[in-house]
């Protein structure tokens, strides 16, 4: 009951005559300016929760224009470089349906990368025993040469964007960065069981 007249008491001061009776007795009476400063309340947080939002999305944004750009200066498209990048780190066991499941790319997309990286000769395909529609990407001699030569610059800025941070800076962005990919899917989750 404490937190009741506190409550009480905080709506009061808003709206309240310092002269006028009031019953603390009675059932909370919420007057209408009260109602009109929460609604303004929750306007203002829904405006900062917009705002911050976009603020978070044109960092990601720019983190993806930089890995675009990079992609661009070595001659691909960023989910060309992506799928390269699985392909060297992943060398013998990745498939496509791997690459698929890892870059949310649709088969069509990977395919078509993949063909053409059979053509440059970066790739090799090998059938896998247990299921022959299914064939493992390798990286051939001229694919290591090349990806050697790509690859670690790419990974070399990222390190240094990172070093960038000291080392609670970065445990707080990525836990940060977890909780926010958690909360978006649990949004999305409820949203599809309405």
């Amino acid at each position: 009951m404490m937190g009741e007249s506190i409550v009480r008491e905080a709506f009061c001061c808003f709206v309240i005559d310092k002269n006028a009776n009031l019953n603390y007795n009675s059932p909370v009476f919420v007057p209408y300016e009260i109602k009109t400063f929460f609604e303004r309340s929750d306007n203002m947080r829904t405006e900062t929760l917009k705002r911050q939002a976009d603020m978070y999305c044109e960092q990601w944004q720019a983190i993806n224009t930089f890995y675009e750009d990079y992609a661009k200066s070595v001659g691909h498209s960023y989910t060309s470089l992506q799928t390269l990048s699985l392909i060297a780190n992943n060398d013998g066991k990745c498939t496509q349906a791997f690459i698929c499941e890892r870059t949310f790319l649709p088969k069509q997309t990977v395919n078509t990368i993949i063909t053409g990286f059979l053509k440059q000769g970066l790739i090799r395909l090998v059938e896998m025993p247990e299921n022959r529609r299914m064939k493992q990407i390798h990286l051939t001699e001229q694919g290591l040469a090349y990806t050697s030569k790509v690859l670690p610059k790419l990974r070399e800025a990222e390190l240094k964007g990172m070093g960038g941070l000291d080392e609670q800076q970065r445990e707080t962005l990525i836990a940060l960065t977890s909780l926010y990919v958690s909360s978006l899917r649990e949004s999305t989750n409820e949203e599809k069981e309405d």
